[in-house]
């Protein structure tokens, strides 16, 4: 680890600030196997969902429920619509300053929704999005979220 980076705790790991990138460290061992083969966590259970429900339409239908049949359908298409509209997620560990294009900050909502960063970024032709979630209220996160907002007010990464 390089000494001048600046960092605070995720709701599963750490972000690193350096001068040229930021890092995202996980805890997760499923999450980093995921990220070093390339592989978005999101996507891979999107695919056990749309395998499960073809089993369920192929039984449904051998059976002849034809309303179940539907039914799995419809779910089907759901899944493969929220795969489309997750494409642009990416999971990358380590985004380089000079590609980032925006962060927002989402504030928490209590009961309802932890604060989270969203970075955009555009490493090639197409603007990728990294979402960054704080810990929880239970594991003292307003007070994360706080110091996290200004920490990357202040290195530049969020316009007032």
């Amino acid at each position: 680890m390089e000494s001048r980076s600046k960092f605070f705790p995720l709701k599963s790991g750490q972000c690193h600030i350096y001068p040229d990138r930021i890092e995202i460290i996980s805890d997760h061992a499923l999450g980093r196997l995921l990220a070093k083969r390339g592989i978005q966590r999101v996507a891979v259970i999107y695919l056990l969902w749309l395998l499960a429900f073809s089993v369920a339409i192929w039984v449904s239908f051998f059976i002849e429920n034809y309303f179940l049949v539907v039914f799995f359908s419809i779910a089907w298409l759901f899944c493969l619509y929220a795969m489309w509209r997750n494409r642009r997620v990416s999971t990358a560990s380590v985004i380089d300053r000079k590609h980032i294009r925006k962060v927002t900050y989402q504030e928490a909502i209590p009961g309802t929704a932890r604060a989270s960063f969203t970075i955009y970024f555009q490493p090639g032709k197409q603007l990728l999005q990294r979402k960054i979630l704080l810990p929880s209220i239970l594991q003292n996160g307003q007070m994360v979220a706080q110091s996290a907002y200004y920490m990357l007010k202040d290195e530049g990464l969020i316009k007032p």
